[in-house]
């Protein structure tokens, strides 16, 4: 959820979304996938199922004007289930790779981006930017494709630490007399439901 905090902004999974995510942890994975899925693997929105419960996750915009003037931010959104899959079913969008095995946790990657003029921090951004679910032989990993735009990118590595670690796209550049500082840091499911 996206709200405006004093001298920034902070869009990150709430309680409830987070209790949907943990709501994961133990199943056996079955696929993920989605209608609109482009050979890239990316999409608006993607549902993720196991035996159990299903999860889609959603990009979404909002506007902000922390850095004074109204800009589209993105956000991720979760809600139970997989209305898509049929459709997705039809349309060959379905992704069996990882199937059987077993999620054994689920990460939030949170990145807070810091503007600084003339020595004096300006603004705060602070944004969920991906989940990753850990599977018992993989991960799989949701993730936004840009600050600004609602696209959901997904990866797919033997390990977290094997995950394409590319920057999202943004407009922040430094220049004279600003700089922007980016810092991205892991935390686990049971981490935030307990915030």
């Amino acid at each position: 959820m996206g709200v405006k905090v004093s001298g920034g902004a902070a869009q990150v999974i709430d309680k409830e979304s987070a209790a949907k995510l943990a709501a994961i942890r133990g199943h056996v994975w079955h696929c993920f996938g989605s209608s609109g899925m482009t050979d890239w693997l990316s999409a608006v929105s993607v549902f993720f199922c196991t035996e159990g419960p299903a999860i889609t996750v959603s990009g979404w915009t909002d506007y902000f004007d922390f850095e004074g003037e109204d800009e589209t931010y993105s956000l991720l959104k979760i809600d139970g289930g997989a209305e898509d899959f049929e459709e997705a079913k039809k349309s060959g969008r379905l992704f069996w790779s990882q199937s059987g095995q077993q999620v054994t946790d689920v990460l939030v990657v949170r990145e807070t981006v810091v503007e600084t003029r003339g020595g004096h921090v300006s603004w705060r951004y602070v944004t969920d930017v991906a989940i990753v679910f850990q599977l018992s032989e993989s991960v799989v990993a949701v993730e936004k494709v840009s600050h600004h735009s609602e696209l959901l990118g997904i990866a797919t590595a033997a390990a977290m630490d094997e995950l394409p670690n590319e920057e999202m796209s943004n407009r922040w550049r430094d220049g004279p007399g600003v700089t922007y500082a980016l810092d991205r840091r892991v935390i686990r499911i049971e981490d935030l439901l307990g915030q």
